[in-house]
C-alpha cells in the first residue's frame, strides 16, 4: 500500500512563441503536448483561429523537445510552440501571447507517494 507523503500544486500558464525571425503574421501552425491544447481550447480558438494544432508522435510528444527541432530547424520556421516561458528562454523564442489557459487558476496538484 501507499500513502500521500506530500503534496505540491503548481500553477500551469501556457505562452504561444515562434522563432525571432519568423513574423508572428507567418506563423502556420502550433506544437505542444495534447494536454497543453486541452487546457488552452476557447483561447486558442479565439486569439489565434489560423494556427493548425499538431501534437508530435514519439519525441515529439514532449513539448520541450519540439522547441528543440524548432529552434535547430528540423521543424518549419513557421511552427509555434505552446508551452511554458522557460522554453523562450531556453530557446531564444519570441513570447507571441501569454496565459493562454482558459482557466487562469489553471493548478495541477502533484503527489509524492511513499510506503
Amino acid at each position: 500500500k501507499f500513502k500521500i507523503v506530500a503534496e505540491q500544486e503548481i500553477l500551469i500558464r501556457h505562452f504561444l512563441m515562434k522563432r525571432p525571425d519568423v513574423k508572428t503574421e507567418e506563423l502556420t501552425s502550433v506544437m505542444g503536448h495534447s494536454q497543453n491544447f486541452k487546457q488552452c481550447k476557447e483561447s486558442l480558438a479565439k486569439r489565434h483561429p489560423n494556427l493548425k494544432q499538431e501534437t508530435g508522435k514519439g519525441d515529439l510528444v514532449d513539448t520541450a523537445k519540439a522547441a528543440v527541432y524548432v529552434a535547430n530547424g528540423k521543424l518549419p520556421k513557421t511552427t509555434a510552440i505552446l508551452g511554458p516561458k522557460v522554453l523562450a528562454s531556453l530557446y531564444g523564442f519570441d513570447i507571441v501571447d501569454a496565459d493562454l489557459q482558459d482557466l487562469k487558476n489553471n493548478i495541477t496538484n502533484f503527489l509524492l507517494a511513499g510506503r
